[in-house]
């Protein structure tokens, strides 16, 4: 079946404000993706599925569709669109639009064609990355990174750096994604951190954060390094196939 699309239309019913980026209604939505038939699924996470759909016919664009009871709630998707469409950076993936309409939270971005950063490491039929690829991707990322933290109006933590959270496009220019557990930093001279609970991905969670709740820009630091181990050796943070002792990447870089 050939790949669906839709033109826009003007604006449904939407609870948030009209400025922050474009509103798609759920007809819209299930008209280009053939009301979520499962051959446009690109993706599969604890969120939800995302699409493959195209707007205005030509531009193709990933659909992230929140499934009910996702750990990803309705805070966390309004924090998402409020946070990207304020964001504009190279090394950020763009979001294009959401769609809140018939308990349905739905958000669109850029299609990225090279998928996850783990996918073109290890675990998929994809080719593995030269290493000069390799470095120019976690270049573009940790330049992402530095954006959010000193580059934007205000210092934004992601909390949630991980390899399946930074996206390739055709060219693998890397873009950081998923902005739904993001917070703004600690402001003043002062506060150097923000007590809060412990949100991320096991294996890639700052020590600091998990033990004492205190988030710092640092913690995405730490996470990124755990990115930087994954690169170097094709593997999960955590490999629970391996005997204990070797489970764990970090553990095991620390002996070294």
């Amino acid at each position: 079946m050939e790949e669906n699309s839709w033109k826009t239309k003007k604006k449904g019913s939407s609870t948030l404000p009209s400025h922050l980026c474009r509103y798609f209604t759920i007809e819209e939505i299930r008209a280009t993706t053939n009301n979520f038939e499962d051959i446009f699924i690109i993706g599969v996470g604890g969120f939800g599925n995302v699409y493959k759909g195209y707007i205005d016919e030509v531009t193709p664009v990933a659909i992230k569709r929140l499934k009910s009871g996702s750990r990803q709630g309705v805070k966390e998707f309004l924090n998402e669109i409020e946070l990207l469409s304020q964001l504009r950076h190279i090394h950020l993936v763009s979001l294009i639009g959401y769609c809140n309409e018939d308990t349905e939270m739905i958000l669109v971005y850029d299609f990225m064609q090279r998928g996850t950063l783990r996918e073109n490491l290890y675990g998929s039929d994809i080719e593995p990355l030269r290493w000069n690829k390799r470095l120019e991707i976690l270049l573009g990322a940790a330049r992402g990174l530095h954006y959010l933290h000193a580059g934007a109006k205000h210092n934004i933590i992601h909390r949630d750096v991980k390899s399946t959270n930074i996206l390739l496009d055709e060219k693998c220019v890397a873009k950081v994604s998923d902005f739904g557990l993001s917070k703004v930093g600690p402001t003043g001279i002062s506060n150097s951190h923000i007590s809060t609970m412990v949100k991320g991905s096991i294996g890639y969670l700052d020590p600091e954060c998990y033990l004492r709740h205190r988030l710092t820009l640092k913690s995405d630091v730490y996470s990124f390094g755990v990115v930087l181990l994954e690169v170097l050796c094709a593997r999960p943070p955590l490999d629970h196939s391996l005997d204990t002792k070797n489970v764990s990447l970090v553990v095991i870089t620390m002996k070294v």
